[in-house]
């Protein structure tokens, strides 16, 4: 009796257990590249996207990340180079 009672309760852990797989075959986007931090400071490639999924534009910044005497933790973020790009119709 016990078995059935042990059966019957692993059933649903097994049952939500299982993978199950998505029909998307299209892989997700990159939003974002980041180097380690160094000293506070890390580079970051950003890419920005449209309604279509085309690159709008990729920023490349250098990211500073400090701490004042209040504990209080500031962000200074610099850019250095941004590059846009235009589509004309679906191409």
């Amino acid at each position: 009796m016990k078995r059935i009672l042990i059966i019957i309760a692993i059933i649903p852990l097994f049952a939500n257990a299982q993978s199950r797989k998505t029909n998307s075959t299209t892989p997700p986007l990159i939003e974002s590249i980041t180097t380690d931090t160094v000293k506070g400071k890390f580079y970051q490639i950003v890419f920005s996207y449209d309604q279509s999924n085309r690159v709008m534009s990729i920023t490349n910044k250098v990211v500073t990340i400090s701490t004042g005497s209040n504990k209080k933790v500031k962000q200074d973020e610099q850019i250095i180079r941004r590059q846009s790009f235009e589509y004309k119709g679906s191409n």
